[in-house]
């Protein structure tokens, strides 16, 4: 593929003589079922499989570690022509690194760090999406140190119990991101728990001339401080608390690199390909997918601090010829109808994740800014991506097919007739949790099977199609009764409605075992219109809320989920009847 002689010319770095190989597999036996025998998809999808699953064991090495394989993409990628540095990240302060700028910057940092710090030792990371950011968590995977990313829109309890659960002592932070993010409390409430907040502002000015020329020659000789990696733990991150209290999930360096290759055979990136990620990196979806995924393939990210500012979001992808965009459905929605169809006149591909599309975004994006919008499905404990469409299998209405590499089994749920919560096993599954009842104690998925607890069916080509989450069903009457399709319906109801958000939960009754209370930003929904919508698609009548709640703020996490967590508490303080 680097051969110059080879069709991915423009697309890939190519040199004379490079190394070539020839893998042969052992035989595979094709499955071929008789309803399917003359199905062209069908039999294309068995051998497309084959070959990313051939194509997956040869390039995968489980006891790689992120630092080592980033320096070897740099090895790959970081020449442009014979004296030119391939620029790979920019931030606001459109001030871009190459791969020789950001590996130094990560070896002073990381040997900064590595002087206060002890070997496999847990350090926060408080920092919004900038180049110094991913400095520091290179940095600190080079000296075996494992970056905690800390999600600073939690609010001060939440940021400091978070610290607590993973056993941080120190983390590192901004003087002037705390300024201008309004984080004093946050940063008062880790100094009131013992912990150490060090700023990047005043490590710079203890950087001598002589870290500065050691990292230099660490740079030229491609030094691997820490060698550590396969399934270590390779990055602590936390659970999104949607449904309940944070967990930290430990994530693994051969978790995170394979997954990133996982995606990668999803969707390639070219040389010329420029991802712009707004998506803190917090998030599974915006560390892996926001950053590696671009980076690890030798094209450029640019990292801006905040998924909400649309406007200016719509202008810096004009400005900078952004090819690829990962957002969510709320977020691409917005887009849509802001964004004028010219600034997305360069983007191919856009990936939704994080949260379900609807088909009215799909809808949006498509008519108003020429978009065809791919989904994808992920957990934090996978790393994140579990599947996803792409441009040779897209199924609209599906979150795709499976990544490479990757065992299921669909285990049944009470009350749910089809389909059933999905389990999985992969190189990509997490380590292990860390439950804030038991700080710095890991507790690993059993067998290395993760429950995902998410109920979807799966179709004979291999498309699976969520249904809901387990925790996000009500048991009414002794049916079960998906929440979300409660809210769906909401939705249909007042789609002339732009500004309309709802959330459906179960409280307990006395008679029915569970009701659905519908809360909403509107008082013009009402249990007539609900019971006609019902009826019209021929659904069971369960889907009719018991209590409709008007609330003008809908309470949402820093990821833009809705806090369900939050929202049932505040139904149950109502006394409802």
């Amino acid at each position: 593929q680097y051969s110059p002689f080879s069709f991915t010319i423009g697309y890939l770095p190519h040199r004379l003589f490079p190394k070539t190989f020839v893998y042969v597999d052992d035989p595979i036996q094709l499955k071929i079922d008789e309803r399917y025998k003359q199905d062209r998809d069908y039999l294309r999808n068995q051998t497309y499989t084959v070959l990313k699953q051939t194509y997956f064991k040869k390039v995968f090495n489980p006891d790689v570690s992120i630092f080592g394989y980033f320096i070897k993409m740099a090895k790959i990628y970081g020449k442009d022509g014979l004296f030119h540095h391939r620029l790979i990240a920019e931030d606001i302060q459109r001030k871009p690194v190459s791969y020789k700028g950001l590996l130094i910057r990560s070896y002073i940092l990381g040997k900064y760090f590595s002087t206060i710090t002890k070997d496999e030792e847990n350090v926060g990371i408080l920092l919004p999406n900038t180049i110094i950011n991913l400095a520091c968590f290179f940095g600190l995977n080079a000296y075996g140190r494992t970056p905690v990313m800390l999600n600073f829109s939690a609010g001060p309890a939440l940021v400091a119990s978070m610290a607590k659960t993973a056993m941080v002592q120190k983390v590192i932070s901004s003087k002037a991101f705390i300024l201008k993010a309004g984080l004093q409390e946050t940063i008062k409430a880790l100094e009131e728990a013992g912990i150490e907040v060090v700023m990047v502002e005043d490590v710079g000015k203890k950087v001598t001339f002589g870290a500065k020329i050691k990292a230099l020659l660490a740079y030229k000789v491609r030094l691997q401080p820490c060698k550590r990696g396969g399934y270590t733990k390779a990055a602590i991150l936390f659970t999104s608390g949607s449904e309940g209290m944070p967990k930290g999930v430990v994530l693994t360096h051969a978790g995170i690199v394979g997954n990133v290759l996982q995606t990668s055979m999803l969707e390639k990136l070219h040389l010329q390909d420029l991802l712009f990620n707004s998506l803190p990196m917090f998030h599974s979806f915006g560390l892996t997918v926001g950053c590696f995924f671009s980076m690890f393939q030798g094209a450029k990210v640019f990292l801006f601090p905040s998924p909400l500012q649309h406007r200016v979001i719509s202008e810096l992808l004009y400005k900078l010829n952004a090819t690829v965009m990962v957002a969510t459905d709320t977020l691409y929605r917005t887009y849509a109808k802001i964004a004028h169809p010219y600034d997305f006149r360069h983007v191919r591909l856009c990936y939704a994740g994080a949260e379900a599309v609807k088909n009215e975004t799909r809808r949006l994006v498509l008519e108003n800014l020429g978009i065809r919008l791919m989904e994808a499905y992920g957990t934090t404990e996978c790393s994140p991506v579990l599947c996803g469409n792409n441009s040779i299998f897209n199924k609209f209405g599906t979150l795709g097919k499976l990544v490479v590499g990757m065992e299921y089994k669909i285990l049944p749920v009470d009350g749910i007739a089809e389909g059933g919560e999905l389990c999985v096993k992969g190189p990509n599954v997490m380590q292990g949790y860390i439950f804030a009842d038991n700080p710095g104690v890991i507790v690993k998925p059993e067998d290395g099977w993760y429950r995902t607890g998410d109920v979807v069916e799966v179709d004979e080509i291999g498309y699976v199609k969520m249904k809901d989450r387990i925790k996000r069903f009500a048991k009414v009457g002794g049916e079960m009764v998906s929440l979300s399709a409660v809210e769906i319906i909401a939705k249909d109801l007042m789609k002339n409605n732009d500004e309309f958000i709802c959330g459906a939960v179960a409280v307990p009754h006395d008679k029915k075992g569970e009701q659905i209370v519908l809360v909403s930003n509107s008082r013009e929904i009402t249990n007539d219109a609900f019971v006609k919508a019902v009826q019209e698609k021929e659904i069971s009548p369960l889907h009719i809320p018991s209590v409709f709640v008007y609330k003008e703020d809908i309470p949402v996490l820093g990821t833009g989920k809705t806090d369900f967590i939050s929202l049932k508490k505040w139904v149950l303080e109502q006394h409802l009847e």
